[in-house]
């Protein structure tokens, strides 16, 4: 019988562990145990769609690794659209309008700025992930508003599917 814990500050998920003998004798010198594990790594998450038309596609370059002072999110909308960008340090998941859905707390939403989309319909938003490894494990919600006359959100906008980005060490 074998026993062990530890504390870690990001969530656990599924995973294993890899148990080696203590002391060299019979059987197998490692045997590996279905278990919880920290999340660690930095990811990218889609946690719904977008609504309304277009509907703006947001995306990350890829992943926030701590540091990365290139990390950028990607909205891909019409050419020359206007965007709101927003973040917030929880989830929702609210619906605002028939088939349209907040995943930002709007206890804590948080404006990050107004960016317009290139002729390609491409609108890139940088995230430049600091070299603190205390943002290791911590999300951040992603949703951007799109300027659309008589789009589903109060009559004016469209909105993206909703994003989350959880810092990381490689």
């Amino acid at each position: 019988m074998f026993n062990f814990a530890f504390d870690c500050r990001t969530a656990p998920i599924g995973g294993s562990v890899a148990i080696d003998q203590a002391r060299i004798g019979a059987g197998a010198l490692s045997v590996s145990v279905a278990t919880q594990v920290p999340s660690g790594g930095a990811e990218v998450v889609t946690m719904g769609p977008g609504c309304g038309t277009p509907t703006p596609a947001l995306a990350a370059n890829g992943s926030p690794i701590i540091p990365n002072a290139g990390f950028e999110l990607h909205v891909t909308s019409s050419p020359g659209a206007f965007l709101l960008m927003f973040f917030s340090t929880g989830p929702a998941n609210l619906q605002i309008a028939p088939g349209c859905f907040q995943y930002l707390d709007p206890l804590s939403v948080i404006g990050y700025g107004v960016h317009v989309t290139d002729g390609a319909g491409l609108g890139v938003v940088p995230v430049p992930v600091p070299n603190d490894p205390g943002f290791d494990g911590v999300p951040i919600y992603w949703q951007a508003a799109q300027d659309v006359p008589g789009g589903p959100i109060l009559g004016a906008f469209t909105i993206s599917n909703g994003l989350i980005t959880r810092f990381g060490c490689r």
